[in-house]
């Protein structure tokens, strides 16, 4: 759980100024963006742990932010949207001595 949550914060959003109010912001924008870039950043392995922990993750945020109604259901459907999308195991086949590795490609 704690590298998934790692992995979630890796991307989730600035890393610069970020107050409170902005880190558990969850619009479906932030989701859709940050499950973007774990699926495209991550070998299955590490992606997958993260993007199902989104809806939960999600939750944690919409109950500090204090987001209701419309706009956290919305965010909450985009969390449950973008968990099921999972990182395919066999398209990181091929990786080779990098399979050790969380990133799929090299910062």
């Amino acid at each position: 759980m704690a590298e998934a949550v790692g992995t979630i914060l890796g991307e989730w959003g600035p890393r610069e100024h970020l107050d409170e109010r902005s880190f558990y912001a969850c619009s479906p924008h932030r989701l859709e963006m940050a499950a973007h870039l774990i699926r495209e950043g991550y070998f299955a392995g590490y992606a997958n742990p993260a993007l199902r922990l989104l809806p939960e993750w999600t939750q944690w945020c919409i109950e500090r932010s204090g987001l209701t109604g419309d706009l956290a259901a919305r965010s909450r459907d985009a969390a449950l949207t973008e968990a099921a999308a999972l990182v395919d195991k066999e398209a990181d086949e091929g990786a080779g001595e990098r399979d050790h590795e969380p990133f799929r490609r090299r910062e």
